[in-house]
């Protein structure tokens, strides 16, 4: 599926990404957006794969019990560790460009002198840099902990919490 190729597609992106490239922001933000969003899905069918495990264990269906854990949970679970994951290298990414431009524009002897502030709306500015690379590195910490509290015993209504903070986007929906 398009989830699983995911960190393929972002390593690739980044491989090609080089120079004055590797500072589009705005592309780095759409990056996190597009892995953002397969959370939600995946979050969705969490909950259901809960629900059964519940109504499995309930019920007394030991066997159900296991095989909803190994043919639902688990490569669900482990698809959003991978969400997780490339979120992280992402920010992980935007940090090194931003410390790499930041050294090279000091480094360099034309570099201007007139640093752009965050309101002046130029994404290609330190200031403006950074501060999207501080929101990709809070919004991967956000979903490693947020994917680290999901285990096979969690509940559907646990998984539905969970998914109301992912969707609410704190970081990423405040450009």
């Amino acid at each position: 599926g398009r989830l699983e190729t995911t960190r393929g597609q972002l390593m690739e992106r980044v491989g090609e990404t080089r120079g004055d490239h590797a500072t589009d922001y705005g592309a780095w933000l759409r990056d996190a957006k597009q892995l953002d969003a397969q959370g939600l899905p995946l979050l969705a069918n969490l909950a259901q794969a809960s629900q059964r495990h519940e109504a499995a264990r309930s019920d007394g269906f030991i066997t159900s019990v296991h095989q909803v854990a190994a043919q639902e949970t688990e490569p669900t679970l482990e698809l959003l560790r991978q969400v997780a994951e490339d979120t992280a290298v992402l920010a992980s990414i935007a940090h090194r460009n931003v410390s790499m431009a930041n050294t090279h524009a000091a480094t360099s002897e034309a570099a201007p002198a007139h640093v752009p502030s965050c309101e002046e709306g130029d994404s290609s500015s330190a200031l403006a840099r950074l501060r999207v690379a501080d929101c990709l590195e809070q919004d991967a910490q956000f979903k490693m902990e947020l994917v680290e509290g999901l285990v096979h015993g969690t509940s559907a209504g646990q998984v539905t919490a969970a998914s109301v903070l992912w969707g609410a986007q704190p970081w990423l929906g405040h450009e």
